[in-house]
């Protein structure tokens, strides 16, 4: 690691150099921090090798692996809000239709307050301030910011709902009469959950079309062969260290690995990764 700082960091226009060990690989990744307009990509990849290093550029996808971990969030927030809700579902909306569990779910724990009452309450409750966290904040920073968006809507809607069945359960607890008619526990758990879906299958779609760039970006070629303008000279570097202005040599049957504009020669290219057409141009 010192060699590798003490080759670069004297370099004009390097200004700082991270090393780190890969213990997976046994391999070390190297940061670089430049300036561009006094050292390019190749200078720096020059003086690696003329140390003696093998140099290769690190492909991973940061974009593709954020992506991968916000979709697994949201999946790990709906499956868990779907376990609370689901039970809240099922007492709210299928099981006082029968009759035996209907009876069980009335009986009062204390005046006022019934198991199916308790249940809703306790059932709902994570949803709504764990799971459903993420919308407060994001209602907080929008209202901060001046302006509204989904995230105060769902917020206000299902708070709304969950703060007026509390205020009616406690009530009818002080009035030692229930009254189940007018608890809305079920429609703030299950609105969460539905929203936490959505925001699901949104991160998935998201996901598939970062694979899908992905695998076009994979179509460039791993290296680039540079030329002068008599096609001598020729000098091999990876495809990410080109700069406008380089002079590209693409023969028969390789991959153009970049933008550019032909100033010898003649051949076809396959423009259907970019048209989705596969037109020959001479």
């Amino acid at each position: 690691i010192e060699n590798i700082q003490g080759e670069l960091l004297p370099v004009s226009g390097v200004l700082d150099v991270h090393c780190k060990s890969e213990p997976s690989n046994g391999k070390q990744a190297v940061m670089i921090e430049f300036d561009s307009k006094l050292v390019s990509v190749r200078d720096i990849y020059r003086q690696l090798v003329a140390a003696g290093g093998a140099v290769a550029v690190d492909r991973r996808s940061g974009e593709q692996s954020e992506q991968d971990r916000e979709t697994l969030r949201w999946r790990n927030q709906f499956l868990g809000s779907a376990v609370f809700t689901l039970p809240v579902f099922l007492i709210s909306m299928i099981l006082p239709f029968i009759s035996p569990v209907d009876d069980a779910l009335h009986e009062d724990v204390t005046p006022g307050l019934t198991v199916s009452a308790l249940l809703a309450w306790v059932l709902t409750t994570p949803v709504q301030f764990y799971f459903g966290i993420g919308f407060y904040f994001g209602a907080y920073k929008a209202l901060k910011s001046g302006h509204a968006n989904m995230d105060v809507l769902v917020s206000l809607g299902t708070s709304a709902a969950y703060f007026y069945s509390l205020f009616d359960v406690i009530r009818a607890m002080a009035d030692g009469h229930s009254s189940e008619s007018h608890q809305f526990f079920d429609t703030a758990a299950m609105l969460i959950s539905f929203i936490l879906l959505g925001k699901f299958l949104e991160s998935t779609a998201k996901q598939q079309t970062c694979a899908a760039v992905k695998l076009l970006m994979d179509l460039i070629p791993p290296s680039a062969v540079l030329c002068d303008e008599r096609g001598n000279n020729e000098e091999t570097f990876d495809a990410e260290f080109l700069e406008p202005g380089d002079i590209v040599k693409v023969v028969p049957g390789a991959r153009v690995p970049s933008d550019g504009v032909v100033i010898h020669g003649a051949s076809s290219c396959d423009e259907s990764m970019l048209t989705g057409l596969s037109l020959i141009h001479i």
